[in-house]
């Protein structure tokens, strides 16, 4: 019986230190990619609410993909709509293999998952809900190896 109170202590510190080490995350999905083949058209698209346009925040885009991508890069267009309607767009160049072909990011086995920093202390326009949408930018219409996308916004450390 004891060993089962302090299996459960540790168990409910174990919750509380983890989820207070990730308090500045206010969002972070993934969309998974159908078949783990990305074409062009498959928009991936994320609604972000943003209640403090005065904080500063880091955009971490996500992805996890396989080893049967064919390239050491990914191109990505980035949209990103305000509230007020006003469009911005970037492009994205993430490496995802070294020269060596080793692939970059955290994973076992075949499936890494990276985080690449989009933008580190950006600080919003404004208030409310802001839309991103990821497109994948490569030259060839459809790519293999890519499981999934995803966002996420946290806010930046002072």
């Amino acid at each position: 019986m004891k060993g089962l109170k302090r299996i459960y202590k540790i168990l409910i510190l174990s919750v509380v230190l983890l989820s207070s080490c990730d308090s500045r995350r206010i969002f972070e999905q993934f969309e998974a990619v159908d078949a783990s083949v990305w074409s062009q058209e498959d928009l991936k698209s994320f609604d972000v609410q943003i209640d403090d346009h005065l904080q500063d925040y880091n955009l971490i885009f996500l992805l996890r993909n396989s080893g049967t991508y064919p390239f050491q890069n990914l191109f990505v267009f980035v949209s990103r709509q305000a509230p007020d309607g006003s469009l911005n767009r970037d492009t994205l160049n993430i490496p995802l293999a070294n020269p060596q072909g080793r692939w970059n990011g955290k994973g076992l086995g075949d499936i890494k998952e990276l985080e690449v920093m989009y933008r580190y202390k950006f600080r919003f326009p404004e208030s409310g809900s802001f839309h991103f949408e990821f497109e994948q930018g490569m030259r060839k219409e459809k790519l293999e190896g890519i499981h999934d996308v995803g966002l996420r916004v946290e806010r930046s450390g002072k």
